[in-house]
Formats: C-alpha cells, sequence, structure tokens
C-alpha cells in the first residue's frame, strides 16, 4: 500500500496532459480525467508493518508545510514499477534550474 496527497489540478494541467499524450498516442487516445496530481508520501511493507489512512493524517498535521505551502517543481522522474518495491528502477529524471 502506500498513502498520498492529492492535489487538484486545473484547465491548463488537463490541455498540457492532451498535448503529452498526443506527443505520445497520436490524435487517437484515451486517458482517465480530470487527472489526479499526487505526491507519494508513504510506501509500506506488508511482511513488516501496515500503513493506514491515519498514518498519513497524523504526517501531515505534523509536518504543515506539506499542506500549506506554494510549492515549484524541482524535478521529474519516470520510473518502472514492475516487481516488487525493491526492483522498482528510475528510467530517467530531469531536473529543472531556477
Amino acid at each position: 500500500a502506500w498513502s498520498e496527497l492529492t492535489l487538484a489540478t486545473n484547465p491548463q494541467h488537463e490541455a498540457a496532459l492532451d498535448i503529452l499524450y498526443q506527443l505520445f498516442y497520436g490524435s487517437v487516445y484515451h486517458r482517465d480525467r480530470p487527472w489526479k496530481p499526487h505526491n507519494s508520501v508513504a510506501y509500506d511493507n506488508p511482511d513488516t508493518n501496515h500503513l493506514s489512512l491515519l498514518d498519513t493524517i497524523m504526517y501531515a498535521s505534523q509536518n504543515p508545510s506539506l499542506l500549506g505551502m506554494e510549492r515549484r517543481v524541482a524535478a521529474i522522474a519516470l520510473w518502472s514499477t514492475v516487481g516488487k518495491m525493491g526492483d522498482w528502477e528510475c528510467l530517467e529524471r530531469v531536473r529543472f534550474i531556477d
């Protein structure tokens, strides 16, 4: 299981995703709408612990900057999530410069 903070989308995000999908898939494509951007906060290991919604709420309440500060994207990454989490691999990371 994992825990995430779900962020809001807007018409500009949706338009940007449409352009991205057209680049990858051509003019005929399907995507779920609305887009649900998120920050993954925690992953559990079901062999040793179990993550709950209360854990995430407590963590966010103890770290209010997660919810109250405007954020800028510093980097994007593409991950292969094949297999168990220990097998996941970062395929590409692009860092942005201010």
